[in-house]
This record gives structure tokens, sequence and C-alpha cells, in this order.
């Protein structure tokens, strides 16, 4: 299995795969870099940074900064907000988090008056967001929305008084024993972003400690670092993008996959990035697998090695075998 996943980025068939980290039953079992990367190169992680800004939305509310189901949109500081509307009042920390502000965002349809496109040609992403028209009530429906989920992040910075870099480390990366220098994140909401979205870069190596820290709900080397509680939110599903189940800045999928024994599905937990920066968690496989890539505004070749080659091949070594009885 190793062999067809790494022969298969060599020969072109996966192309962009830039790393490829297997975690299985508790151990690495396989790590390769391809063009240039290496262990110690953080590499961006676009969207992926979403799942990020949840773990630390929960770190916030473990240390009482705030309530995910308080409303959250009058911690930004500003006085007057365009479109006013007494919906905006009920937002809470958990409708940003989901996609479900019911504002005007939608980075799949690009009419949308919140589309990223148009959000990161703006002076202050978060006031160009909660200046956006309300077009539901709050928590009915999700619809991917960027804007969202990085106002969430400035509302963390404006509860903890300070940058959400300098949060980020205190509470999440330094429990990991990850060191501020091993990542980097400019989290300018402006338009100076336009080009990085604000987006975080790690290791993958730190990738899958966050995918280790989602598994182990929250604890790192018996050490709680967020709250049980928080993870089981961000993991279920709590709105619906797409054929999706989205919970908080963390997708739901499931794979079809074929093994000798017919078609099985496989549920995942996904911290997903475009390009193919994937932490994979597949729960009923004991397994992690981390991807980055540069397949950017495709479908990532990332998805069918994990449901063409990977998940089969796991799936076959877990069947049980059918052996002779000493009577026979």
């Amino acid at each position: 299995m190793a062999e067809r996943l790494v022969n298969g980025v060599i020969d072109g068939a996966y192309p962009d795969v830039r790393s490829i980290l297997i975690y299985h039953k508790g151990a690495l079992r396989l790590e390769e870099y391809f063009y240039g990367y290496d262990r110690d190169r953080p590499h961006q992680m676009r969207s992926l940074t979403k799942s990020v800004i949840s773990l630390l939305a929960g770190a916030a509310v473990d240390k009482g900064l705030l309530r995910a189901d308080e409303p959250v949109l009058g911690k930004l500081g500003y006085k007057v907000f365009e479109n006013p509307d007494p919906r905006k009042a009920r937002v809470t920390l958990l409708d940003l988090l989901s996609n479900q502000s019911e504002l005007a965002c939608n980075d799949y349809d690009v009419a949308s008056p919140g589309n990223e496109v148009k959000l990161y040609e703006k002076p202050d992403w978060a006031k160009a967001f909660v200046d956006l028209p309300v077009v539901a009530d709050p928590g009915t429906v999700g619809r991917y929305c960027s804007g969202g989920i990085v106002t969430a992040g400035r509302t963390i910075e404006r509860v903890a008084v300070k940058p959400l870099p300098d949060f980020a480390q205190e509470a999440l990366f330094a429990p990991l024993g990850i060191q501020r220098t091993d990542w980097k994140w400019d989290f300018r909401l402006d338009r100076s972003q336009r080009n990085e979205f604000g987006q975080i870069y790690l290791r993958p190596r730190d990738m899958l400690k966050l995918g280790i820290l989602i598994q182990q709900r929250g604890e790192w080397e018996g050490r709680r670092v967020v709250s049980a509680s928080w993870i089981e939110k961000a993991v279920a599903p709590q709105s619906r993008i797409g054929d999706s189940d989205y919970g908080l800045g963390i997708w739901r999928r499931w794979y079809r996959v074929q093994t000798s024994a017919g078609d099985r599905r496989i549920d995942t937990i996904m911290l997903s990035g475009n390009g193919g920066q994937k932490v994979y968690l597949v729960p009923s496989l004991d397994l992690i697998a981390v991807f980055t890539g540069g397949s950017f505004n495709v479908e990532s070749p990332v998805n069918q090695m994990l449901a063409r080659v990977l998940l089969p091949a796991l799936i076959e070594a877990d069947a049980p075998v059918n052996r002779p009885s000493d009577r026979d």
C-alpha cells in the first residue's frame, strides 16, 4: 500500500502531492515528502485554518472568555452596522463556526455579497462581514462562509485581548510541543492578505498533532488542551454544506470503498484546505492520514489515494482470517 501511494506521486498518477503521513494504531507508519518539501517546512493550510480557529474558539470558551451560545457580533467593537437587523444580535459563536450566521455570505455562490473573493478586497473583513444583510434566522441553513469563521477568529482576539497567533501559541501549540518558530500566521483581516487569505502555515507533523488531539478528545500526553465537550461539538454534524455534514470548522465526509467483500461505507472526520491540505480521522480503522498538496481549485488526488488505496488496504488487513480449526 505504501509503495502504491508513493509511486503514484512519483509517476504522476497523483499529481502535486507534497507530503503523506499515515498514523495507524498509535504509530507513524509512513512519512514521505515530495517536490522539495520536508518535515521542517511549514505548508500553507488554506481553509484548514478554519479547523485551527475552531480549536482556538474551544480554548477560549474553556477559559471562560466567551460562551459558545451567546451573541458575539457586539463583541467586535463596531458602533454601527450597515443593513441593521435585530437578528444580527442573535448570531452566536456556534453560528459562525458552523456556517449558519445567515448573513448573506456564501463562498459557493459568486453572486453572494459576502463571497470570499469580494471579502478579500475589503479594508476590514470582519466589518465587511457584519455589514452584510441577513437572509434568514441564525442557525437555520448552512452556507459555506469564510467570512464568518475569520470573524470568529477576530472575536477571539477581542476577548483574549491579544493577536490570534499569540493566543494560538499560548493555548494550543505550546501544549502540543510546537514552537513559535515552527509555524507562520499573519492574521490581518485586510486587503494586504488578499492573496494569503489570512491562512496559517503548519508543518505536516504538526497537522498530525492536531488530528491526534481530536482523536484523544482534547488531551495531549495526559494534559487537557481543549475540553472533550468542545471536541464533541466540533466534530458532530451541525449543518449541511452541499452533500456533506459540517461541524465547527471541521467536515464530516464518508467514502464508498470497494473491498473483496463488497462496497463499504467509511465515515471520516476531515480537516480540509484547498489544494489537498487534509487531516483525515477514520475512527473505525484507528487511522489518521495527513496530506499536503498543490492541486488548487481542482479535485485533489488525495481523495482517490484515501478511498482507492489506503482505506481498502487497511480494511482488508483488518478483515478476520478464516483458519482451519484444530479438528480439521
